[in-house]
């Protein structure tokens, strides 16, 4: 099973690096407009299997925003037992699949940044009065 898998991939490959296979952001994801943290792509094979991956960044662990190291990728055919088969990144070169999709098809995500300073932010708003507890006593003990 899992060469057969590899080669479906390889060939997602193939005919997406010479234009034959197109992939398209999701209907569901059009509304959300200027997303440059998450696609939903898909595409079709002849036979009506569906092909479903994401372009996901993510934050790491440091808030810094990078690309997810571990996507997956979603093949529906309704020869399929329960119509859907979810592959993940041991398989073959999803991850590859996925950088080509996002080089040729969603090239104006550029998310960049750190979201330390929003998180801050939240931190803050939680309650006033905690946070202006935690500064006095910061300059009492610090002082």
């Amino acid at each position: 099973m899992k060469d057969k898998i590899e080669k479906i991939i390889q060939t997602l490959i193939d005919s997406t690096l010479n234009g034959n296979l197109k992939w398209e952001v999701e209907e569901s994801y059009l509304f959300v407009k200027n997303d440059n943290t998450l696609r939903k792509m898909v595409s079709f094979g002849t036979d009506g299997s569906k092909f479903t991956l994401e372009v996901k960044f993510i934050h790491n662990k440091s808030g810094i925003i990078e690309l997810d190291k571990s996507p997956g990728m979603f093949i529906n055919n309704e020869k399929i037992p329960k119509g859907i088969m979810y592959i993940d990144s041991n398989y073959g070169d999803i991850v590859k699949l996925r950088d080509i999709v996002k080089d040729k098809f969603c090239s104006d995500m550029k998310p960049s940044g750190s979201i330390e300073s929003v998180l801050d932010s939240i931190c803050n708003s939680i309650t006033i009065s905690e946070l202006r507890d935690s500064k006095i006593d910061d300059i009492f003990n610090n002082g």
